[in-house]
């Protein structure tokens, strides 16, 4: 019989990252009608621009925005190395019968160990086996990566225009 060493599990990566946001200058629209309402601190206050594209003397100050267009920018997947600084023990136990009260044979290992190779009777009769962990410290994984990279491209929306006074 050939019983093995425990073995840690590979490590598990983080989901890949969403792309960061894209920086840009917010504008918001409000109904028509409410050119007496004063901007909060900090806003402008802006109208649409002539039918022939010119801004009114009054709103001078002419601000090109866009609507985000689609974002095809993905990032790189995440990736971990071998899992390290973990220790795991086991003690794997024969049994004769499927109700496991009638142990044959066991051996202690652990993950540092070579597979261990028993001779067991030729007349024993496996029916099952347990294993029990009788030993585990976690061990850690490193990411090979620091960082996940953002690529691809943001396709640029529908151009407005604001005449806007300060």
């Amino acid at each position: 019989m050939t019983y093995p060493p425990p073995t840690f599990a590979p490590c598990t990566p983080s989901p890949t990252p969403e792309p960061p946001p894209i920086d840009g200058i917010f504008a918001r629209a409000c109904q028509a009608g409410q050119e007496k309402d004063m901007p909060p601190p900090g806003w402008s206050f802006c109208l649409p621009p002539e039918d022939d594209g010119t801004c009114r003397p009054e709103f001078p100050i002419r601000r090109e925005f866009r609507t985000p267009g689609p974002d095809h920018r993905t990032c790189s997947p995440c990736e971990c190395g071998p899992p390290s600084g973990g220790t795991c023990s086991t003690r794997i136990t024969l049994y004769g019968d499927t109700g496991c009260t009638r142990p044959f044979d066991s051996a202690e290992l652990s993950d540092t160990d070579v597979p261990l190779c028993q001779d067991i009777r030729a007349t024993a009769e496996l029916a099952a086996f347990r294993v029990d962990v009788i030993r585990r410290e976690e061990g850690a994984c490193t990411p090979k990566r620091a960082t996940s990279m953002a690529s691809g491209t943001v396709e640029e929306g529908e151009q407005h225009v604001a005449c806007c006074r300060e």
